[in-house]
């Protein structure tokens, strides 16, 4: 793929040209892009730059090592499908690229290295490095690939390919730690750990949990992926099974690593807190209490700088958007100082143009190993950007591909920071695609394109009634009632005052609109619309 790449002056154009070099000395540049032919599907563009220069280095270290296989990296004499690499990129992945072909080849190659005993190795194909049996948090790339295909294009097809595969991995985790090692108490007690590899290159190496919590997180949630997808595939006996197990290894797991008391998960760390956050097995008062030490643990005793390595990283900010801190994570993906992505983004000594690197503090790697520039570790932030954009339930609830599984779609996105964004990828039934702009004072513009087949739930926060600096929404500062006019391609469809009480409102009909409601409690407008194009404006007066 050969692409003329125009330099650009000024505006949020200028974050796609290097620091160092001007228009003058480079006018254009003809860049020689080399990977497996599949059609791109998802892109995003905000009215950050920064952002918008990480979705071109994401995508670029992501697909670059996407030959025939998902590799490590492509420049150095590696290039080896390590399964840890493939599986916490596969989200990223399939928002972005077609990858079905791609990754249900893969999938065979992983199951064609699965031994009689349910081991997989590291590497797929296993011709050098890593160990087999692999750390579950790599040879757990066979679940969180299929997963990606469900998740994302409701494609089961490979689980029902490998159903007996996927149980005959599972059973193999389950008989090495319950029954070979006499389960997880018993590991803990006399020493016996499971894996050997654990969180990759933390920013901060107290932040690393032990190899036994990173491996039995990567265990559980495989279990959890696959009752999931069995359930959908109507597979009642694995999914019976896979539940039954994740039941189990929860109950274990919240045992020996939650704190009932202090509400925190094992070190205390900032990896810890959010791999066990993702794994659901808190009450929502305990998950609130645990999201709020998380939040603290960053921004108190870190100073605001993420500790994480690359599969921390990942669920990090996911957790803390989730449980309302959206603004932290977009703190810490913005961020500028080193080590981070902006630094490898803006540093003037070797910035990133088309890639992310290994880890962030590649520049005090000495040696040849580890030190790459053009990895796919990092670029599970794209997943996390496309949240930012608006499509925010991608990340748990997939995207949308049933009126019984809506889709998710909120302007503004999860976590402020932006004054527009525009995010399109594909679901099962087609293109997807969700914009939004803040083009006046009190006035939102949202534009849809939603697929056949699909339903989607699209939540516009009214800005008079976002909290202050203190906290405070405008409800508590006199703000309501409201006066609102919503128009949809220019005409006008509902018009009046919006007062505490109201939650369904009367609205003139437009195809494709469902439902019309206030959410007093998100103090936001949300619309229920069907398949088709639409282009909503919002405008808020006191």
């Amino acid at each position: 793929e050969i692409t003329n790449w125009p330099c650009n002056n000024g505006g949020e154009e200028d974050d796609q040209w290097p620091d160092h070099l001007t228009c003058k000395q480079m006018p254009q540049v003809e860049l020689l892009h080399h990977r497996t032919d599949f059609p791109q599907i998802g892109e995003f563009r905000t009215s950050n730059g920064l952002l918008n220069a990480f979705h071109r280095m994401a995508a670029g270290g992501l697909s670059s090592n996407m030959n025939s296989i998902t590799t490590d990296c492509p420049q150095r004499d590696e290039r080896v499908g390590w399964l840890g690499d493939a599986g916490i990129s596969a989200d990223m992945a399939s928002m972005t690229y077609d990858t079905n072909a791609f990754h249900n080849a893969y999938l065979d190659l992983i199951v064609d290295d699965l031994d009689e005993h349910g081991n997989i190795p590291d590497v797929v194909p296993h011709l050098r490095y890593g160990q087999n049996p692999g750390d579950p948090s790599w040879s757990s790339a066979l679940v969180t690939i299929m997963y990606s295909r469900y998740h994302f294009a409701n494609d089961l097809s490979s689980y029902r390919k490998h159903r007996d595969d996927v149980k005959l991995y599972l059973e193999g985790l389950w008989r090495f730690v319950m029954e070979e090692q006499g389960g997880l108490y018993r590991m803990l007690a006399v020493g016996v750990q499971f894996g050997y590899i654990g969180e990759w290159v933390a920013n901060v190496d107290a932040d690393r949990p032990t190899i036994t919590y990173t491996s039995v997180f990567a265990w559980l949630l495989a279990l959890q992926k696959s009752a999931e997808m069995a359930t959908a595939a109507g597979d009642e006996e694995y999914a019976a099974i896979f539940s039954k197990n994740a039941t189990e290894v929860a109950e274990l797991f919240t045992d020996v690593y939650f704190n009932n008391i202090t509400k925190w998960f094992e070190n205390q760390q900032q990896t810890a807190m959010a791999l066990g956050l993702r794994l659901n097995v808190l009450s929502p008062e305990d998950a609130t209490l645990a999201s709020q030490n998380l939040y603290n643990r960053i921004t108190q005793a870190d100073g605001g700088n993420w500790t994480t390595g690359q599969i921390g990283f990942k669920f990090l900010l996911q957790q803390l958007a989730k449980y309302g801190y959206g603004n932290v994570s977009a703190d810490l993906v913005t961020a500028t100082q080193f080590p981070s992505l902006g630094y490898e983004r803006l540093n003037t000594y070797e910035p990133g143009i088309t890639s992310l690197w290994e880890r962030w503090d590649a520049f005090k790697i000495q040696t040849k190993g580890m030190d790459s520039r053009n990895h796919q570790w990092s670029s599970t932030v794209g997943t996390f950007i496309y949240e930012m954009c608006g499509l925010v339930s991608n990340q748990e609830k997939g995207l949308g591909f049933s009126f019984e599984k809506p889709l998710q779609l909120r302007a503004q996105g999860c976590c402020g920071l932006l004054k527009h964004a525009c995010a399109k990828t594909n679901n099962a039934n087609g293109p997807l695609s969700f914009c939004w702009s803040i083009e006046e004072v009190n006035r939102t513009d949202v534009r849809a394109r939603i697929p056949t087949g699909t339903l989607s739930v699209i939540e516009v926060p009214l800005r008079l009634l976002q909290q202050d600096a203190d906290g405070n929404n405008g409800d508590s500062n006199g703000m309501l009632p409201l006066q609102l006019r919503m128009k949809e391609k220019g005409e006008v469809f509902f018009e009046g005052m919006i007062f505490k009480s109201n939650t369904t409102l009367e609205h003139k009909d437009v195809p494709g609109l469902h439902a019309l409601a206030f959410d007093h409690k998100a103090a936001a407008i949300k619309l229920t619309v069907a398949s088709g194009v639409f282009h909503f404006q919002l405008d808020e007066a006191q």
